[in-house]
């Protein structure tokens, strides 16, 4: 018994590395929170307990985000890109690779609730490139680098608006799909024909303004006084 339970010591303490580095293999960050403010809270994959969102916390493939009436949230992803979620959402990072070295990204990100915005990182090198925003009803498949998604579960309708680029913006149901350019938008329900329209000045600054995490902006004012 003692020199089966020395044995089994032994290949605990063998394998113990081993796990350890296959872990942090596994757990690479597929970003970092830069910005929180209000009600915001991270659901951490294979975990139904939600954790208060904190500035500078690590972000990983299978994670949920959630904000409040108040909240907000902003990451900086591994490539360069961002995403801000707007108060009242719910957004899961359901694929985030990114490997400079083989020149591939590939991005996927289910908005279930409320809106984002997307700034994405232009990498020249890429051999690969992917990033979606997915919505219940449809999909935007990024060209551009800079565009808004939005979701209305009660409404069952789902939009992008295009700020800089170009998005594919493809109707989950019907598989018809539309290229957005820059400066329109396109807001439909499942299984109607997608249409483009203009986004005006002034909409553009109005959308663009709301994703500017207010209490941040607050304290750099108050330093500037």
């Amino acid at each position: 018994m003692k020199t089966r339970k020395f044995e089994r010591s032994l290949l605990i303490a063998a394998t113990l590395p081993l796990f350890i580095c296959t872990g942090a293999l596994a757990a690479t960050p597929a970003g970092k929170i830069t910005d929180a403010e209000g009600e915001a809270e991270i659901i951490r994959k294979g975990t139904a307990e939600p954790e208060i969102v904190q500035e500078q916390m690590d972000v990983f493939e299978g994670d949920a985000l959630e904000t409040g009436e108040d909240g907000m949230i902003r990451v900086a992803l591994a490539d360069g890109s961002s995403l801000t979620l707007a108060p009242e959402g719910h957004l899961k990072i359901t694929r985030q690779l990114y490997d400079a070295k083989k020149g591939e990204r590939e991005s996927l990100f289910d908005l279930l609730r409320g809106k984002i915005r997307a700034e994405v990182a232009k990498l020249a090198k890429l051999s690969r490139s992917n990033f979606e925003v997915r919505t219940p009803t449809a999909v935007a498949g990024v060209r551009g680098t800079d565009f808004e998604v939005e979701h209305d579960e009660a409404a069952g309708e789902s939009g992008v608006y295009v700020f800089e680029g170009s998005t594919d913006w493809k109707d989950v149901k019907s598989g018809e799909s539309l290229l957005i350019q820059s400066g329109y938008f396109c807001r439909h329900r499942p299984g109607r024909k997608l249409l483009a329209a203009l986004l005006s000045d002034d909409e553009r600054a109005r959308r663009r303004a709301f994703f500017v995490l207010r209490e941040r902006a607050k304290r750099r004012r108050l330093r500037r006084i």
